[in-house]
């Protein structure tokens, strides 16, 4: 058999027989061939890829996004989990806590007075160096005014235990916490970029720190952010009954953060320390409870711990997610493949628009989250997708409406727990309490929101549809997701129009980025141009009279709690349980002179 495998190669059966050729090879055929056969491999795909753009299209994509979605998810896990401080042995780092015994929650006493921090460092077995911190409010005035940052104060040694040189000048020194030297501070590398635009000459300058003028001495590199501080002063606890205080009349307290020896484990630790706390708990009995005990603790486990059990759990429904949405796209599809690349790539992008709803509500409240811009995005990338795969016009819609409100309902829930979150923090709601809180109302959201979205279609209808009648519900994003995957399947999408406002997008961030950057009063901010261009020209009248009438009457200074916030809110949450109401009589057929 000496014809030539290209010959041979024709679909599956072409390329068993290449296989069976290859295995069958002459042995006394010299082996450089082989590149000469790897060469028409790759030229004769390339034909293939060529001869079909559409999917060569989706494979490139499809690659891209699971390339950098992996990518991403792996960061995450690197930084959160595996390895979440950049220091040198940070594995071995240690912090304690004196936990009593008469309380059932989590964690306790972990800042200690200068003596009685002394009294650790001296008497342990356990730690071969030791180092504190003491986070403390610092007011830095220069001639544009007086600014809040977060100061740390630290103990001698703290950046060679931590090991980290500076980025630029040096790092604190042991000559600088002694008593009369100069004083100085370092400052973190995220601080220096934002608040300083990366000016290396701000280097050996002096600045008014607290009333009194320090000299800068160095800037840390960008993943040194020790006790999330903005700048690091030096300073050396003391055993002073009369110890000095900072900002206020509060003392230092110091928070320790040892180094095991060699061949010391956590348990061996802890024992060797609560040997210590019994001794320290009678010279100071009004600082330890009656009975209580010593937690060490790693300080990738004290800081991430519980954060890590979160993010497994939610990585393990985010799985449980994935069988649930490939048995509902089989059931609309019937295609096997289809759907399980269907299920993966919107576990993935739920992933991503979950991240992106809760730094938005962070940013503009859940109010003005815009979740349904996010679906939007999702529904025209996913009807593209299986459009250029080939699926049906009579499937792939269906397909598409199914992906827009997979994602859409994460991101809404999303950025409502986000925001019920930051809510109960600000009333004082203890973490158990919020989560029993955010679960029960996702739980309730689901069995009432399909009775009252059908107890509203029947009552108004939706506007462009069958159950339109008089009043009928505008339903804005519905009929634009409507829109937007007819236009993909069937023709007519506005391509240009999309272009264009991608385009404008584009300028104005870029734009907005620029002032911002060259401190100018002036901002083009992108959410203010895509509400005003999304919403109906009533209700972007109705924002700009109440903005403008609120930068009149109102006060620049009024709290996020005052009168006229809570009125506002009482307002919309009035309105739509009206609407709710309102639908239900219309369903029911009574008729009030009112309406």
């Amino acid at each position: 058999m000496n014809k030539h495998p290209r010959s041979i190669v024709r679909g599956g059966a072409g390329r068993f027989e290449h296989a069976k050729y290859s295995e069958a090879r002459n042995p006394k055929e010299p082996r450089g061939s082989d590149m000469g056969t790897v060469w028409q491999d790759v030229r004769y795909a390339l034909r293939n890829l060529k001869n079909a753009p559409g999917f060569a299209l989706v494979a490139v994509l499809t690659l891209a996004l699971g390339i950098g979605s992996s990518t991403a998810i792996f960061s995450v896990l690197d930084n959160v989990l595996m390895e979440p401080f950049p220091y040198p042995d940070a594995q071995r780092f240690m912090t304690m806590q004196i936990h009593d015994a008469a309380r059932t929650e989590e964690g306790g006493r972990g800042a200690f007075k200068g003596p009685e921090y002394l009294d650790y460092v001296e008497q342990n077995h356990s730690f071969d160096r030791v180092i504190a911190n003491d986070p403390v409010d610092v007011l830095y005035r220069s001639s544009e005014g007086t600014q809040l940052m977060r100061g740390n104060f630290v103990t001698p040694g703290t950046f060679e235990f931590l090991g980290m040189p500076a980025l630029l000048g040096r790092a604190l020194q042991p000559a600088d916490y002694e008593a009369g030297a100069p004083p100085v501070f370092v400052l973190r590398y995220k601080t220096w970029a934002n608040q300083f635009g990366g000016d290396a000459k701000i280097l050996n300058q002096a600045f008014v720190l607290n009333g009194a003028a320090r000299t800068l001495v160095g800037v840390m590199p960008p993943r040194f952010a020790w006790g999330n501080a903005d700048l690091w002063i030096p300073e050396k606890p003391s055993r002073s009954v009369a110890e000095k205080a900072y900002s206020g009349s509060f003392p230092p307290f110091w928070s320790l953060l040892g180094h095991l020896k060699p061949g010391v484990s956590e348990e061996q630790a802890e024992a060797d320390l609560s040997v210590v706390a019994q001794r320290l708990a009678t010279a100071y009995p009004k600082d330890y409870p009656k009975h209580f005990t010593v937690e060490v603790l790693s300080l990738a486990g004290s800081v991430v711990g519980k954060f890590s059990r979160t993010l497994y759990l939610v990585l393990t429904a985010v799985a449980l997610c994935v069988p649930v949405i490939f048995a509902i796209c089989l059931g609309l599809s019937g295609q096997v493949a289809l759907s399980a690349a269907l299920a993966v790539l919107l576990t993935l992008i739920c992933f991503f628009a979950t991240a992106i709803a809760g730094y938005l509500t962070g940013i503009v409240g859940a109010s003005n989250n815009p979740v349904s811009g996010v679906t939007v995005i999702v529904l025209l990338a996913v009807a593209l997708f299986l459009k250029l795969v080939g699926v049906s016009q009579s499937v792939g819609p269906q397909l598409a409406i199914l992906s827009g409100a997979i994602v859409c309902t994460a991101a809404a829930m999303a950025g409502d727990s986000t925001h019920d979150l930051a809510t109960g923090f600000h009333v004082g709601a203890t973490p158990r309490s919020l989560e029993i809180g955010v679960l029960v109302g996702a739980i309730a959201s689901a069995f009432v929101m399909a009775p009252v979205l059908n107890l509203l279609i029947a009552g108004y209808g939706i506007a462009g549809t069958v159950t339109a009648r008089a009043g009928a519900l505008a339903a804005p994003q519905a009929f634009l997701m409507a829109k937007v995957t007819q236009g993909v399947f069937h023709g007519g999408l506005p391509l240009g129009t999309i272009a264009a406002g991608a385009a404008l997008a584009t300028i104005l961030g870029i734009s907005d980025r620029y002032l911002e950057k060259s401190g100018s009063k002036w901002r083009t901010p992108i959410m203010p141009a895509a509400i005003g261009l999304y919403l109906p020209f009533g209700l972007s009248v109705a924002i700009f009279v109440g903005a403008l009438a609120h930068s009149i009457f109102g006060s620049q200074d009024e709290a996020e709690s005052g009168p006229g916030i809570l009125l506002a809110a009482g307002l919309v949450a009035g309105e739509a349980l009206m609407g709710v109401a309102s639908g239900a009589m219309v369903t029911a057929g009574i008729k009030l002179p009112i309406f």
